[in-house]
């Protein structure tokens, strides 16, 4: 990523001052690689910060620990471009990646046996965020747009509590742009899904949430070789929906994965993930223009009684458990910290 040119004159005959173009990919610009002069050059007011975070999540013997981070990297570099496209006085920083997040699918059926999920407490997550966003509006800057691929529930709500307290109490537009619509279903890819897959593949892939036809598909468009050989040779294990996958992510031999990984098709994994950058730079863009956006639905706002929501409430009384013991612990420390 490089950082914004400025124009410079040039003068040409007839005494005329033309610029040389800025591309909207020179205005996306990654924040890691900026120094203090280049940050300060930005204009606050037309500056729009986003910041991926993933966890570190089991997905099955054939994907990566790491695929929610790269799904949403290439999701937000791609949402980064939109944006620059649309907002041509604009310059989009992408923030470094949050590694960690929280929970894994994995834990839906408290399957701890199965290696690779290393997960933040929700209040540790959203203190990260609500730092980093008080940090930014400390400099001045208004705008900052959380993303995620995740579908823990207490992740979505970590960083919602995190946008929402930073938006309420420091004025910047701070987004849990994530949440926004994450269960909206997008018809051009559902079209490319019929047309790429036959009935009776589509009866395959079944109830496709974690490390199956989708994400494995994901996978091959942003990171094939990231994507073990054996995806091809996995066998199917389709499930109907919540009480189904739950079910039978406790059977004995059960590899950490859900569908039909064998059916994974990078085109359409690329399809899908540009539909998702689309829809967040969506929201990014109603937000800067003045719509209010975390009154939008926001997952799991709503969410129906499912194991999913079980593994959440399970979750927080593993977190609240982790406070008490840390706290305790703590008043004998005299630590620092806590002067």
């Amino acid at each position: 990523m490089r950082v914004r040119v400025l124009a410079t004159c040039v003068v040409v005959l007839g005494g005329a001052c033309t610029q040389p173009q800025i591309r909207p990919s020179d205005r996306v610009i990654a924040l890691a690689e900026l120094n203090s002069a280049s940050l300060a050059a930005l204009d606050p007011a037309r500056t729009a910060f986003i910041l991926n975070s993933a966890p570190l999540e089991a997905h099955g013997p054939h994907i990566p620990i790491a695929s929610d981070t790269y799904q949403g990297d290439y999701c937000a570099r791609r949402m980064a471009e939109q944006l620059a496209a649309s907002l041509p006085d604009w310059s989009i920083v992408v923030m470094p990646t949050l590694w960690y997040g929280i929970d894994g699918a994995n834990l839906i059926s408290e399957r701890l046996d199965i290696r690779g999920t290393i997960s933040l407490r929700p209040s540790t997550l959203r203190a990260l965020a609500a730092d980093l966003g008080s940090q930014l509006a400390d400099q001045g800057f208004r705008w900052l747009f959380l993303v995620h691929v995740h579908g823990a529930a207490l992740e979505h709500v970590a960083l919602s509590d995190a946008a929402d307290f930073v938006r309420e109490t420091r004025g910047m537009g701070m987004f849990n742009i994530g949440s926004v619509g994450y269960t909206d279903r997008d018809p051009g890819v559902d079209s490319a899904f019929a047309a790429r897959y036959s009935v009776a593949e589509r009866d395959r892939i079944g109830f496709d949430v974690h490390a199956g036809t989708a994400e494995t598909s994901n996978m091959l468009a942003v990171r094939p070789d990231l994507v073990g050989s054996n995806a091809q040779s996995l066998p199917d294990v389709t499930v109907r929906g919540w009480e189904d996958l739950d079910q039978a992510g406790r059977r004995p031999g059960w590899q950490g994965y859900w569908s039909a990984p064998a059916l994974a098709d990078s085109s359409l994994g690329r399809r899908m993930l540009d539909a998702w950058a689309a829809r967040w730079a969506g929201f990014a863009l109603r937000a800067i223009r003045g719509e209010d956006v975390s009154k939008l639905p926001r997952y799991p706002d709503g969410e129906s009684p499912n194991a999913n929501m079980r593994q959440a409430a399970r979750s927080a009384a593993r977190q609240h458990a982790f406070d008490m013991k840390f706290a305790s612990w703590l008043v004998g420390r005299k630590s620092m910290i806590d002067q």
